[in-house]
């Protein structure tokens, strides 16, 4: 269970990179400037940069993230709860699934309207959390 989630934490890394790189970008700079440029055309005061920030910051640790979560998943003996509760409280806010290709093949195959996407999502989350705490419960081994 632990090495699935793993790969799935790597599946959502490399697409992340692929398509960055299939639009030309390095992954994370271009995201950085065209945050940094968004806030200068809207203005740097008020409430309006605290909300594009939030989903800014949130996508943009979620993805670093996933370099120690795919590395604790893969290869560590334990997982570290705390972590795994805000990388699913990032999940969450960036709306986005712990398994990227169901969303991608929904998508691919044009029959992804928003209610069945939300519920993929909503099952995935539902998936791995529940996969997770049954694993730290019953003390599962790694392999």
């Amino acid at each position: 269970i632990y090495l699935f989630w793993g790969i799935m934490d790597l599946l959502g890394l490399i697409s992340y990179a692929a398509l960055a790189i299939n639009d030309g970008r390095v992954p994370f700079i271009p995201d950085i400037i065209r945050f940094q440029e968004s806030i200068t055309q809207y203005g740097a005061a008020g409430g309006l940069v605290i909300w594009m920030m939030i989903p800014f910051m949130s996508g943009f640790l979620l993805r670093l993230t996933l370099f120690y979560s795919a590395w604790s998943f893969i290869c560590k003996t334990e997982i570290n709860t705390l972590f795994f509760i805000f990388q699913e409280m990032l999940r969450i806010i960036t709306f986005t699934a712990s398994i990227p290709l169901l969303i991608l093949l929904v998508t691919a195959t044009g029959t992804g309207s928003a209610g069945i996407i939300f519920f993929i999502f909503a099952a995935t989350e539902i998936l791995k959390i529940a996969s997770i705490i049954w694993c730290k419960k019953h003390k599962i081994p790694r392999t």
